[in-house]
């Protein structure tokens, strides 16, 4: 923790959320505040559905549908104009887009993106009595997260 707020060279990873709608959509993001779109997407259980639900909040979305697996079926529906937009992980949904040629109607909104760290969190305990063993698992952690092999995996799996 720096000044109260997490130490990002301490995260596990980082994920980059952009918002994906049909071409020539009127629909606007900021990285904020999305305006144009009544229903919006993202896949069950991410995080970004916080962020869609400051949104219906603040009664900038009417919606969000966040019941999709994959970012297959959020495309698919923005494809097909069952929704407005969806808020998905970069990586995933640009390699959803690129394999398939049916999604050539989908496009992320550049270049507003969204960025979340990600931790593994220890115990105050553990760190408290082994400050030397936490201190190893950040180091580890950290040289890991940016070696060449971590990021080609992860480019593999969220493909």
């Amino acid at each position: 923790v720096k000044e109260g707020k997490p130490d990002e060279s301490k995260r596990s990873h980082t994920s980059e959320y952009a918002l994906y709608v049909k071409k020539g959509s009127n629909i606007k993001w900021d990285g904020n505040k999305i305006t144009g779109a009544k229903k919006v997407g993202a896949q069950s259980g991410f995080s970004i559905v916080d962020l869609l639900k400051k949104q219906k909040e603040q009664k900038n979305i009417e919606s969000i549908e966040d019941t999709a697996r994959t970012s297959v079926a959020l495309i698919n529906n923005i494809s097909k104009g069952n929704l407005d937009a969806a808020a998905m992980l970069v990586l995933q949904a640009d390699n959803t887009i690129k394999s398939n040629s049916e999604f050539s109607n989908v496009i992320n909104l550049e270049p507003n993106k969204k960025k979340k760290a990600y931790y593994l969190i220890l115990s105050h305990k553990l760190v408290k009595e082994d400050p030397e063993l936490a201190k190893n698992i950040w180091k580890n952690l950290e040289a890991v997260r940016e070696s060449s092999e971590y990021k080609t995996k992860m480019k593999e799996v969220l493909k």
